[in-house]
């Protein structure tokens, strides 16, 4: 059987001073012309981008030598657009990806991208039991050390004992040096990706981490932006939001009102009947699941976390808090 693998071409999004990863969720500030008409043809087109790290934060105008060979295939999954020509932008990594050949430059990058296959390894060898152990006792010590909200969500988004996913969700969320994120992301065997994570942490952990300095004036912004992106719009259809629910988990997690609380929605499917309701009525409660309409089709929420509680099934949610039909989820 052929290795082959087809090209895929998609438009470029140079990032400065950050590194996305497979499988994680994560927002930044996009501002340079280029980058903002490459997002803008990737939502024309299929929503997929292709980001890849500057090698040079302080490059304006980068080509294929500015970046690194290997960058990480996105899903946009959503715009906020910001004062100005700004933008803010939330992706979902999708797979690793190597830089072929730059097709054009203007009016933004556009690039064939050839995706990279990670080898197997085998998970019941007792050195990377223990390896992966290793790995979850240092993420959460860095957790209690480091992070002062949302730790909850982080060790739920860390709770799995796949080598590559728990390398890179730590690479993603660590405070690691972005030369050594981009490091974790060209090493594709999964073992040795997360060897290079838990040295990563212990060097930090001892005070032994060097880092490259940065201008942080020409790096791409990551700010806070629980407000803007996690509030549910029930004006929105079903699918758009479902989107936002899945994007969003575990951080920083989509969130409605219900009376004078938060609710935070963690799981949801698209149903596409509608109810003639006005979006945000909550149409009916179930055992399992509690059913919104939007302003396209209905929601069927299945797991949820009101403001102070932990994350539960909506069976269990409904055991100790009453929903009236009728009622309407508000924006946050």
């Amino acid at each position: 059987m052929s290795d082959y693998k087809p090209l895929t071409c998609l438009p470029v999004l140079p990032l400065r001073g950050i590194v996305v990863f497979p499988g994680c969720v994560t927002h930044f500030d996009v501002g340079r012309s280029r980058s903002a008409r490459a997002v803008e043809e990737a939502m024309r087109a299929d929503q997929m981008i292709f980001l890849v790290a500057q090698r040079d934060v302080q490059c304006d105008e980068p080509k294929k030598a500015d970046l690194y060979p290997i960058g990480t295939v996105a899903y946009v999954r959503q715009i906020l657009r910001l004062p100005g020509d700004n933008m803010r932008i939330l992706v979902e990594g999708k797979y690793r990806a190597q830089l072929t050949d730059m097709i054009h430059t203007e009016p933004y990058l556009f690039a064939r991208a050839m995706e990279l296959d990670e080898p197997g390894y085998h998970a019941a060898v007792p050195r990377t039991q223990a390896l992966v152990r290793q790995a979850h006792q240092l993420f959460e010590q860095f957790i209690d050390l480091a992070v002062k909200s949302g730790q909850e969500n982080l060790l739920q988004g860390s709770a799995t004992d796949n080598a590559g996913e728990l390398a890179d969700f730590i690479a993603q969320n660590a405070t690691f040096g972005y030369e050594d994120k981009q490091k974790i992301l060209e090493t594709l065997p999964p073992v040795h990706r997360l060897e290079l994570c838990v040295r990563t942490m212990e060097a930090i952990d001892a005070g032994t981490a060097t880092y490259t300095p940065q201008d942080n004036s020409q790096a791409t912004h990551t700010a806070k932006i629980y407000k803007e992106m996690g509030s549910i719009d029930w004006k929105q259809g079903a699918k758009e939001i479902e989107c936002l629910i899945r994007g969003l988990d575990p951080w920083p997690s989509a969130y409605t009102r219900l009376g004078d609380k938060m609710l935070k929605i963690w799981k949801a499917q698209v149903v596409s009947e509608e109810s003639g309701a006005e979006p945000g009525c909550i149409v009916k409660v179930e055992k399992d699941h509690i059913l919104v309409q939007t302003g396209k089709g209905m929601l069927a929420i299945s797991e949820l976390q009101l403001e102070g509680k932990k994350r539960m099934p909506v069976e269990a949610f409904l055991n100790g808090y009453e929903i009236e039909e009728g009622t309407y989820f508000k924006k946050g």
